[in-house]
């Protein structure tokens, strides 16, 4: 098919409805759906000429018009699944997960209950477990998800994981039958994705039909018979209940429940057309209805009447009584406006335009290799081998890692941090998907444990590790998803990349931090800086000093001794806020200040005294990069003067007296003019050492990246150094210091010419001063000589 999506009217919908994305490549509909211009304009059209109010208001007219639009758009969702009311209810929650988390305390689990879900499964699928857990119920696992329907298998190769009480029931025991005999029914739950979040493997769901048959039946003994390897199969006793997350699945394919008339759906909208957010729904079958029980809670809106004095409560009925308190009524109409999109471009052409570009895509990377050994670039962890089998199919999502031309994996952050920065939005790690990434990845437990326990996080967490095991192992991946306007022109912006920024770039990277042995080097200190506020402009002086900020720590005075942060006590970063290098600070020993200038603001002048000796400040703790500190924070008119210039929530923080500056690594950052020079001819670009950040620059002699040998260096007549560690630098040197913006290929030049050990991208040599006398204030300044007193050994 060719890739001129609808009709060839894809890009001129992406014109018309989208425009503000302007050069983005968006490949993270997975994460969410885009939604479109034309929405928002209906969408506000019915708010701004027809008055709504509160649903539970009575009578009233604008009330009973709420009450009437809400229901018409309950029918509206249900006739996208091939039902009506009479059939299925909705129950409007936040979101998917929200809605997993709502039928966890309605579906009346048991001590004697089993609940059944996939490996694939979505965190919050996984999350019913604890509900089950805690009535001291069952939960079983189904290992591989192609194996579940494979009734051919012999029942003992199934991969089958239990965590039950100490002893399985035996249902050959003749007091278990009385006892049977003689108790009411058991229910039990059995969950899977109809498209997992992972790798969009989607099970042959039609297969489930004789789980129907035997739900109607209610006399299945034998597990071989069942199409689900569960302990506890259909019986008078045990009823069989199915839950499917949609949450993946209705951005680009429909759902028949005429076809597969499951018990619960999992659904969020933002996930199928954009918006509205925090609007999602359980769907909720006649049959489930009526064993689903109001438990631990009631709030306005779920209640006919209640007693404030006396244990008394009648509940409205059926799926009225879940919704406590009045649901997102304004928010709930605008879903209206999707479903028309949907009905006006059709899921059957979205399928097959998703699925024309996912399958090339595919093929294209399969084939790409570096040209020097033929080494593949990519490692897919999809489902393709099961396309044979009858049913399965996959969505549009291609999971995998990278490889450097050396066979190592490229860190997946990493390619998430290059994408980012040539404007392409994807998404890595295992996306809330733990079962199957770890399966997939080879990860086991073990690894997983020394992850989290030397605080690594698999969620968030930019600056912890990515590959384990001398770069053999990952710990998580990158995903690609299409969307219903997902464009050839997007596949083709990711493969120049590919080919451009990996291929001929970054993956072919060696290592360089080993040059030959050069003692006679001579160099002297040419530039100075200090940075008073963490990712704000800098200071350039010729003369300043070094003090002790801790008992085992010196930096250069008032090096790195502020920060901003946000209300939960988060550093703001130019990674984030690129203008934060607009923010240009001021210090004055005269008159004991610090000044703050912003663009198109009055200066903000501080006492330097101001907090730290009067005890004005609040102490508040700080996570700066990752890292936890405990600092002042100030008043009102600066956390104001702050939010101003950056339109959200920000305040000033200072490290407490006690404890070391806000810097990451060494306290004292040096960077060599040579390898300055030598990056740019890489880059075919000038560039400064400004982009690095530096507190030393040093020049001399005519070898680059010769400072990376320097184990102690004596700058001066006698402030030594010593060398901490090399700089493993970020995207932030993308970020042009003057200006702000981000110059997208100096960081991808680094990965290909300054990767060391670990796959860490080096660029300047961290140092630690040899503090003799904390007492003293020594000075360093521009002119002093460098003499290395140590080199590295081999």
């Amino acid at each position: 098919m060719p890739f001129d999506g609808y009709d060839g009217q894809i890009d001129a919908i992406y014109e018309k409805e989208f425009s503000r994305l302007n050069e983005t490549t968006y490949l993270d509909h997975a994460g969410s759906a885009l939604y479109t211009r034309s929405q928002l304009e209906s969408y506000f059209h019915l708010l701004s000429t027809t008055p709504f109010a509160n649903p539970h208001s009575g009578l009233s007219l604008h009330s009973t018009t709420t009450q009437y639009e809400i229901t018409k758009v309950k029918e509206l969702i249900l006739a996208q699944f091939d039902t009506n009311s009479s059939e299925y209810s909705v129950i409007f929650t936040l979101n998917a997960s929200h809605a997993a988390q709502l039928l966890a305390h309605i579906f009346p689990f048991t001590r004697e209950s089993e609940y059944c879900y996939m490996n694939d499964s979505h965190n919050s699928v996984i999350g019913i477990r604890e509900r089950v857990k805690e009535v001291g119920g069952r939960f079983t696992v189904v290992d591989h998800p192609e194996w579940i329907y494979n009734t051919a298998t012999d029942d003992n190769s199934i991969k089958l994981q239990c965590v039950c009480r100490p002893k399985l029931l035996n249902t050959n025991d003749e007091k278990l039958k009385e006892y049977n005999s003689q108790r009411t029914s058991v229910y039990c739950l059995f969950a899977l994705a109809a498209e997992n979040n992972f790798n969009g493997l989607r099970p042959p769901l039609s297969m489930l039909q004789p789980f129907f048959d035997s739900v109607e039946k209610s006399s299945i003994h034998s597990s071989l018979s069942f199409p689900i390897p569960v302990h506890t199969p259909p019986s008078s006793i045990y009823k069989w209940f199915t839950l499917v997350d949609l949450a993946k699945y209705l951005s680009t394919s429909q759902f028949s429940l005429k076809k597969i008339p499951v018990d619960f759906l999992l659904v969020s909208f933002y996930k199928i057309f954009g918006y509205p957010t925090g609007v999602g729904a359980l769907i909720v079958s006649k049959r489930a209805m009526k064993i689903l029980r109001k438990q631990s809670y009631f709030g306005g809106g779920s209640v006919e009447f209640v007693s404030s004095t006396e244990d008394f409560v009648v509940y409205k009925k059926d799926a009225d009584k879940f919704e406590d308190g009045t649901v997102a009524f304004t928010s709930v109409l605008a879903l209206q406006y999707g479903y028309t999109l949907l009905a006006s471009i059709t899921y059957s052409k979205i399928h097959e335009h998703t699925q024309s570009l996912i399958d090339y895509l595919y093929r294209v990377m399969l084939l790409m290799k570096y040209k020097d050994n033929e080494q593949p670039l990519c490692k897919f962890y999809d489902t393709r081998h099961l396309e044979n089998r009858e049913g399965y199919t996959y969505g549009p999502i291609l999971t995998f890692n990278l490889f450097y031309n050396s066979g190592h994996y490229i860190g997946y952050r990493l390619i998430e941090k290059l994408a980012s920065a040539n404007n392409i939005q994807l998404r890595s790690g295992c996306f809330c998907a733990p079962g199957v990434c770890q399966r997939h990845l080879g990860l086991d437990m073990a690894d997983v444990a020394d992850q989290l326990e030397s605080g690594n996080s698999y969620c968030g967490n930019e600056d912890g590790l990515e590959v384990i095991h001398n770069g053999l192992q990952p710990l998580g991946c990158v995903r690609l998803s299409l969307g219903w306007i997902s464009r050839y022109e997007d596949v083709r912006q990711w493969l120049k990349f590919l080919n451009n920024v990996i291929l001929n770039c970054v993956g072919i990277g060696q290592s360089k931090t080993s040059i030959p042995f050069c003692p006679s080097s001579k160099s002297q200190l040419t530039k100075l800086y200090i940075y008073p506020i963490k990712s704000c402009a800098g200071i350039s002086l010729d003369k300043w000093k070094i003090h002790s900020t801790s008992t085992r720590s010196s930096s250069l005075y008032f090096d790195r001794e502020w920060t901003i942060i946000d209300k939960n006590g988060y550093a703001l970063t130019q990674k984030r806020y690129s203008n934060m290098c607009k923010l240009i600070p001021k210090i004055s020993l005269e008159l004991n200040t610090l000044t703050i200038s912003a663009p198109n603001m009055p200066d903000l002048v501080i006492d330097l005294n101001e907090g730290v000796l009067n005890g004005e400040c609040n102490g508040f703790d700080l996570n700066v990069c990752g890292l936890n500190h405990s600092g002042y924070t100030y008043g009102s008119l600066v956390q104001q003067w702050l939010t101003q210039v950056f339109g959200v929530y920000a305040n000033l923080a200072r490290r407490k007296l006690s404890a070391k500056s806000f810097v990451n690594e060494g306290e004292f950052l040096l960077i060599n003019e040579q390898s300055v020079r030598a990056i740019s001819v890489d880059l075919d670009e000038f560039i400064t050492h400004e982009r690095f950040r530096p507190n030393i620059v040093i020049d001399g002699g005519d070898q680059p990246y010769i400072e990376d040998q320097w184990l102690r260096i004596k700058i001066g007549k006698e402030n030594v150094f010593t060398r901490s560690g090399l700089c493993n630098r970020c995207v932030m040197v993308n970020i042009d210091p003057n200006s702000g913006q981000k110059q997208s290929q100096l960081f991808a030049t680094l990965n290909k010419v300054r990767k060391g050990q670990n796959n860490q991208t080096n660029f300047g040599i961290l140092m630690k001063y040899e503090i003799e006398n904390q007492e003293d204030y020594v000075d360093i300044q521009i002119g002093d000589n460098i003499e290395v007193i140590e080199y590295v050994s081999d």
